[in-house]
């Protein structure tokens, strides 16, 4: 950013203190000259962490915050992705193991159509599956582990375009609350 005083054109950089959820807690304007006398601010790396108001909180640049933001929101996408989806009222893991099981247990479908399993869910019960069914769970994770992606893409797409970090922060701890 540029600021105009009288006579004298000064570069400024915005600088965010971010608490350490993500939280945005404050943002400080300094000018080039201003930036100058700050060893931690030319350093280009994250800042010394500073205690704000009893907050632990970090001193870091747009794009460390963006990074930071995105490392949030495939966190969460992951465990989203593992906690499980329904199908026909019955709910199953998917955890990366319970994805692999399951994506076998449809290969098995395919090369034996007459199958039938019992199938553990994800609450310890039993289900009866036939072929036709493990095709249909299959679909259901594939449609589940897609809808978590597809959400992180559009956050992460928000997150790049962003031009202050509190368009990120407010729209990605919304959408992962």
């Amino acid at each position: 950013m540029v600021a105009v005083k009288g006579d004298l054109m000064k570069t400024t950089s915005t600088y965010y203190f971010v608490d350490a959820e993500g939280f945005l807690a404050s943002t400080l304007e300094l000018t080039d000259q201003e930036t100058a006398g700050r060893a931690d601010l030319q350093q280009n790396k994250p800042k010394e962490r500073t205690d704000m108001g009893g907050v632990r909180s970090a001193l870091m640049t747009l794009e460390e915050c963006k990074a930071i933001q995105w490392r949030k929101v495939k966190q969460a996408r992951d465990q989203a992705e593992s906690a499980g989806f329904s199908w026909d009222g019955s709910t199953f893991d998917s955890d990366p193991s319970s994805q692999a099981r399951i994506n076998g247990a449809v290969t098995l479908a395919m090369l034996n159509p007459a199958m039938m399993i019992d199938w553990t869910l994800a609450d310890n019960t039993k289900r009866t599956l036939n072929a036709a069914d493990l095709f249909a769970v299959g679909i259901a994770l594939g449609a589940h582990v897609n809808e978590q992606h597809q959400k992180a893409r559009e956050l992460r797409d928000q997150i790049a375009g962003a031009q202050v970090m509190e368009e990120v922060t407010s729209r990605v701890h919304q959408l992962m609350t």
